[in-house]
C-alpha cells in the first residue's frame, strides 16, 4: 500500500506544480510599429568623435593628399524623444589645410608651397583654425522602417542641422552653417 501510495504521489507532482502556474492575458497587442515615449531624464547620450579633416577650396587639388588632412575633435549631447526622432548639441574643431594665390590674404601664412613640379610660384599655403557650434535633428531609418529592436547590429540614421562656424584666426569670420550627412551606428550597446 505505501509502494501505490508513493507511485500516485510521485506522479501527481507535475499536475499539482502545473496548477501552480497562472497565465495572464492581456487584451493589448504589443506592436513593433507602436511608438512610446519616455520620462524626460531617460535615453540620453554623450559621444566623443575625432578624425581626419579635409577642406575642398579652389587651388586644394594641387596640394598633396596627406599634406591637406588635419585632425577634428567633436563632443556632443542629445536625447532620443522616440526610437525615431532625436536631437543633439555639439561642437567640433580642428583646422584646415589647404592652398591658396599668393597675395590673397585670406588665412595664408605667407609660406610658398614647394612641393608640385612647377615649385608652386604662385601658392601659398592656408591654414584656417575653426569651431564649429551645432544643433542637429536625427532621424533612424532603421526603427522608422523595421520596428524598434534593442539589439540590433546595425542601424543608419540621416540627420539635418544648423550651425554656427567661428575661425578665430585673422581674418576671423563667422557664418552660418546648415548641412544633411548620414550617421551609420555600428557600435556596440552597452
Amino acid at each position: 500500500m505505501r509502494k501505490i501510495y508513493f507511485a500516485l504521489l510521485f506522479i501527481s507532482i507535475p499536475f499539482l506544480l502545473q496548477a501552480q502556474k497562472t497565465t495572464i492575458k492581456s487584451d493589448t497587442v504589443q506592436d513593433k510599429y507602436s511608438v512610446a515615449t519616455n520620462p524626460f531624464w531617460d535615453n540620453w547620450f554623450v559621444s566623443l568623435q575625432g578624425g581626419s579633416s579635409m577642406f575642398f577650396g579652389n587651388h586644394d587639388k594641387q596640394m598633396k593628399f596627406m599634406d591637406r588632412q588635419s585632425l577634428v575633435y567633436e563632443l556632443n549631447f542629445g536625447k532620443r524623444f522616440t526610437p525615431v526622432v532625436g536631437v543633439r548639441v555639439g561642437a567640433n574643431a580642428g583646422q584646415w589645410n589647404g592652398l591658396t594665390q599668393i597675395g590673397n590674404l585670406s588665412h595664408s601664412t605667407g609660406e610658398r608651397y614647394s612641393k608640385i613640379p612647377w615649385d608652386g610660384y604662385w601658392l601659398e599655403i592656408q591654414k584656417l583654425k575653426y569651431v564649429h557650434l551645432h544643433g542637429d535633428v536625427l532621424f533612424n531609418l532603421s526603427n522608422l522602417f523595421y520596428g524598434y529592436k534593442e539589439d540590433r547590429f546595425y542601424e543608419i540614421s540621416p540627420y539635418v542641422g544648423l550651425g554656427w562656424m567661428v575661425s578665430y584666426e585673422q581674418p576671423k569670420t563667422r557664418e552660418v552653417s546648415a548641412y544633411k550627412a548620414l550617421l551609420n551606428l555600428d557600435e556596440p550597446r552597452l
